[in-house]
């Protein structure tokens, strides 16, 4: 255990192994460890309780079978910059962890489970992957049965397709030597392999057994980034996507509708951790800011005969178009709708077409607070052409002002994401989180209890989760959890869409 000052890490004391000089609370803790070994073998508990003595040779065997029937789950603290703890935590793993072999290893054959042999062709399992300044990527495996020889093939069981591989790489700590062929209970490593990814399964090709796949957890935190730097966009880019290969629980996309480059971890630590690891790479430093939401914009009425006409004189040829459209809301999720009601020739046929590109187009831009519109139909009824000043752009002009204009009078709102979590936190913590979350404009779906955990599913606005994270962690003291999925888009509150297009039209102010 840690010694001095809260923070402080000064020394270790052995719970195994207390010795002279160690604190009182040591010798407590010695007997609670026992009493949790001896629990994983009846007949040694019975002795222990009748106030037998046990040997070393008994207490360390039983150990390790208590960590494989997973009753028992140790943990090893460690300063490793100071050298603290590392001796020791070598030490334990030679006398106490479980042999290789303890634990009979589960594959799939077919649609089968069944135990890996050593001998069941070579089967390889991919733990980590990094990027290396000298030879571009290095894949570290373990291999759980059969052999791998160098210069020759795998296949990489998630693409389904074959690999090629020069050097097999044997690392000890930062030395590297190349072996002839790793064997059964390896774990060597490949170079300038790009597709693997940890997690990965890898066999040869006539084996048709391989390991279950790993259900990587969501990322839930997220952050939006952009380079402090000019110029650094494409160095970003690259760097990101080799954190990405290096870890499955982080991901990174462009926002298409917010432009936003958003990178998503398992913790607001995660992040930083990965967002250092960047800036020591490949020496690139980032802002960081929430992520920009979302938003929709729609309309919740009809209008009919809203007309537009664009006149633009310049001393030269002119611009001329007017249009009349009617506009109305389509079912949620049912997109866009254009139709051509004009019958006869008062706008050339060629032109109707420019008057939905420039719908479109400020559909694209938004009206009321610059977020894209959905949901809505245009009927072009009417319009007027001009036989020297009518053309394209004019009558995409009046398309987009038309359009602005009737969308004004169709009683416009915005819509928000909402999203489904489930939280997972202490039944104690129950009542606080089905509190917070109705704060947040939530909606509670379920709730009920599994063991000493409370399990809390509801519907909530994204907006208001996404500092989400750090006060779970706060309220639960680090033992709650969650994971959400999108639902649906609903429409926002009318006085936080006021508070949005307010800001909006600072913003635009500004520009």
């Amino acid at each position: 255990m840690p010694d001095g000052s809260a923070g402080s890490f000064k020394k270790l004391y052995s719970v195994l192994n207390p010795g002279d000089g160690a604190p009182d609370a040591i010798g407590g803790l010695n007997e609670q460890l026992t009493e949790a070994v001896v629990e994983a073998d009846d007949a040694l508990m019975e002795k222990y309780l009748e106030g037998e003595s046990i040997s070393e040779d008994v207490f360390q065997s039983t150990f390790s079978q208590a960590m494989v029937k997973r009753v028992l789950f140790p943990v090893l603290p460690i300063a490793a910059e100071a050298e603290i703890g590392t001796v020791e935590a070598l030490d334990f793993l030679v006398s106490f962890a479980p042999a290789p072999n303890a634990l009979p290893r589960k594959a799939i054959k077919g649609d089968e489970e069944v135990l890996l042999e050593p001998e069941s062709g070579f089967v390889g399992f991919v733990y980590r992957t990094v990027a290396d300044e000298f030879v571009t990527r290095i894949s570290y495996i373990r291999i759980f049965s059969g052999r791998l020889s160098a210069n020759s093939s795998f296949v990489n069981q998630r693409m389904g397709k074959p690999e090629r591989i020069g050097n097999i790489l044997k690392i000890c700590g930062k030395e590297q030597e190349p072996i002839d062929e790793g064997v059964c209970g390896d774990i060597i490593a490949v170079a300038k392999v790009e597709d693997i990814l940890a997690g990965d399964c890898l066999t040869d090709g006539k084996t048709t057994i391989r390991l279950p796949e790993i259900d990587f957890p969501t990322p839930m935190v997220s952050l939006a980034v952009k380079p402090k730097s000019r110029g650094d966009e494409q160095k970003i880019s690259t760097a990101l996507k080799e954190l990405v290969s290096d870890d499955r629980t982080f991901s990174v996309y462009n926002d298409p509708q917010t432009g936003d480059l958003v990178v998503s971890g398992m913790s607001d630590l995660h992040l930083s951790l990965i967002l250092k690891k960047l800036k020591r790479r490949r020496k690139v430093e980032v802002d960081t800011f929430p992520p920009k939401i979302p938003y929709k914009e729609t309309i919740t009425k009809s209008v009919k005969y809203i007309e537009y006409t664009h006149k633009k004189q310049t001393g030269g040829a002119g611009q001329y178009a007017k249009v009349v459209i009617d506009l109305e809301p389509t079912e949620r999720g049912q997109g866009y709708e254009w139709e051509d009601k004009i019958f006869g020739g008062v706008i050339d046929q060629s032109l109707r077409p420019s008057v939905d590109k420039g719908v479109q187009n400020k559909m694209a831009e938004g009206v009321i607070a610059g977020y894209p519109v959905v949901d809505v139909k245009v009927r072009l009824v009417d319009g007027k052409t001009h036989p020297v000043d009518s053309k394209d752009i004019a009558f995409q002009i009046a398309g987009r002002e038309v359009f602005k204009k009737a969308f004004m009078q169709c009683s416009p709102v915005l819509l928000e994401p909402i999203v489904k979590i489930e939280v997972v936190v202490p039944q104690a913590n129950m009542g606080d989180i089905m509190g917070t979350l109705n704060s947040r404009r939530g909606k509670i779906l379920t709730s009920g209890s599994e063991g000493s955990s409370a399990l809390i599913q509801a519907l909530v606005p994204l907006a208001e989760i996404q500092n989400y994270q750090a006060d779970l962690k706060s309220m639960t003291g680090g033992e709650g959890a969650y994971t959400m999925e999108f639902d649906h888009y609903d429409v926002v509150p009318s006085n936080i869409q006021k508070a949005i297009e307010a800001e909006y039209e600072k913003e635009q102010a500004e520009k």
